[in-house]
């Protein structure tokens, strides 16, 4: 099982709704993980996590959203058939992949389509904390 959490800014690879201040050092430490995932910015208040998921099926994974924290989690069941492969290029191995989001920000909708794992999300920041306007 891969698991990744995200434990503190200055470390983590993933946050959704934030500047990306680190994303080059990512890029540079060429640090592969499973599943390999996108991170689409559409606006600043709608995003798209797009995570590689070849194989799976809906009933083989769940999505939870708790404390600015969005999890998803693959398990295959137990007793599943072994095929002998000559070549194994296509992960099915249990994962939990985890990314931290910001405050405010909300999963609307999340679909599984051919092999790509699309979780939506809308920062949802509340009239009372959008600045306000005066007129003189």
């Amino acid at each position: 099982m891969v698991t990744q959490l995200v434990h503190d800014f200055p470390f983590r690879d993933m946050m959704i709704g934030f500047d990306d201040f680190f994303s080059h050092a990512d890029r540079v430490s060429g640090n592969l993980k499973y599943p390999p995932y996108n991170i689409a910015k559409h606006s600043d208040e709608k995003y798209t996590i797009e995570i590689a998921l070849a194989g799976w099926s809906k009933d083989q994974l769940t999505i939870e959203q708790h404390n600015g924290k969005l999890t998803i989690k693959g398990a295959k069941p137990n007793g599943m058939t072994e095929t002998e492969f000559v070549y194994k290029g296509i992960g099915n191995r249990a994962f939990t992949r985890e990314f931290k989001l910001a405050e405010h920000m909300n999963v609307t909708h999340a679909d599984l389509k051919n092999g790509i794992l699309i979780v939506d999300l809308n920062l949802d920041i509340p009239e009372e904390l959008k600045p306000r306007r005066i007129s003189l």
